[in-house]
């Protein structure tokens, strides 16, 4: 990570990033994209402010969804008026704070969201993530800032749970009160864990690849996904930086169905709980929905008999 964030020396490398990291998510076949990054980062690299980052991300994920709107438009056969179709790919941005930043940087990540919020981005800054080592901060540090955002309209989502304990997670839901959280698979280790969670309807945002590359299971076959599905737990399937682990989102949907016997109808269960728990806006999600998801010849919003 460190080694390829040396690329990220000016506003434009970091626009050229952004731009074909949607464009890479809609050759996925992903319709709707949250993309996180962490200013922190990408401050050290390119020495921009944290305004000209969020900007500059801001930039090239736009820049990615026009090109694939014009050429979506393009093949159906229509050389004008191609803002009037619908966009192919539904972009939102995610900054991360990072438990290892200075307290003064995180802050001023903070404020550089809240003025990002203040002037129209050409795609929406959506939600915080907390991210980094768990055991590097404690929760407290950071519920003033998880505050102050949750009211602004940002979603929320902590790393949580993955090679902590229990307890970790339990400090997280009481003292940040995320709407998601990263990976938490060590839920299943305390049942009244997972009924709190269950309880809050917090969604878990679950990387099964990267957890057994990065050695929080074992074994693919060990992973707890299919227990937290059997719970009722609201969860997604999600890839974790795609560009070093070298796998799409697709491929880990192709290793889910060949590890569990995940079936269609179980990632659809899965992409509607994601779709549901997104922080792009609700009209958004109801175009996706109506769109991907509504039965032929239903009404939208209403329950397939």
């Amino acid at each position: 990570m460190a080694l390829t964030r040396k690329i990220l020396a000016s506003a434009e490398a970091i626009e050229e990033v952004a731009y074909q990291c949607v464009k890479d998510a809609k050759a996925d076949r992903i319709r709707l994209f949250e993309l996180r990054f962490a200013p922190a980062l990408l401050a050290q690299a390119s020495c921009l402010d944290y305004p000209e980052i969020i900007d500059a991300v801001a930039k090239g994920a736009a820049k990615a969804a026009i090109d694939i709107a014009r050429e979506q438009s393009y093949a159906k056969g229509a050389a004008i008026a191609i803002f009037s179709e619908p966009a192919a790919i539904e972009v939102g941005l995610i900054c991360s704070l990072r438990r290892t930043s200075p307290q003064p940087i995180n802050a001023a990540i903070v404020k550089a969201m809240l003025e990002a919020r203040s002037r129209t981005l050409p795609v929406p800054l959506v939600g915080v993530d907390l991210s980094d080592n768990e055991y590097a901060a404690e929760p407290e540090a950071f519920a003033g800032f998880f505050n102050v955002l949750r009211e602004a309209g940002f979603g929320t989502t902590v790393h949580s749970g993955l090679n902590t304990t229990p307890k970790h997670l339990w400090r997280t839901i009481a003292l940040l009160k995320p709407r998601r959280i990263g990976h938490g698979i060590l839920a299943l280790q305390d049942p009244i864990l997972m009924e709190e969670i269950r309880r809050r309807d917090i969604h878990l945002e679950v990387s099964v690849l990267s957890n057994w590359i990065t050695e929080a299971v074992p074994e693919v076959r060990d992973h707890q996904l299919p227990s937290l599905l059997k719970a009722g737990l609201s969860v997604g399937v999600n890839s974790d930086d795609p560009g070093l682990f070298g796998s799409s989102l697709s491929e880990e949907y192709e290793l889910l169905q060949r590890a569990f016997g995940l079936c269609d109808e179980d990632f659809t269960a899965i992409n509607l709980n994601a779709l549901r728990n997104s922080f792009l806006p609700e009209t958004t999600r109801d175009k996706v929905r109506q769109t991907y998801f509504t039965p032929l010849g239903a009404e939208p919003g209403r329950k397939k008999p």
